[in-house]
């Protein structure tokens, strides 16, 4: 998923090397516009993280059920997203 995000890091960072060697005029809303891209690229580099649920975690020998620390694992990993959500929208109001 992140990788989706550096066509658009690259786009910023020509333009901005355009600007230095005076081929650009600055723009104030690009540069505005970019800066928010940037912000959130950097959250959804900072709040997304991959974790995997080992099937000896979330099972106990020879049962079907979820064990206890599976349970809680998921519980955790669940209210990450709700607080990741819930800061995004603090950041982010209008998306």
């Amino acid at each position: 998923m992140l990788q989706d995000f550096i066509p658009q890091l690259n786009k910023i960072l020509d333009y901005s090397d355009e600007i230095d060697r005076g081929q650009q005029l600055v723009d104030l809303q690009k540069v505005i516009d970019d800066l928010d891209k940037v912000k959130q690229i950097e959250y959804n580099t900072q709040t997304n993280v991959s974790k995997v649920l080992e099937s000896d975690v979330s099972f106990d020998s020879g049962q079907y059920e979820l064990s206890d620390k599976g349970k809680r694992f998921l519980e955790e990993w669940n209210e990450n997203i709700i607080r990741n959500k819930e800061e995004f929208k603090k950041l982010y109001p209008d998306r």
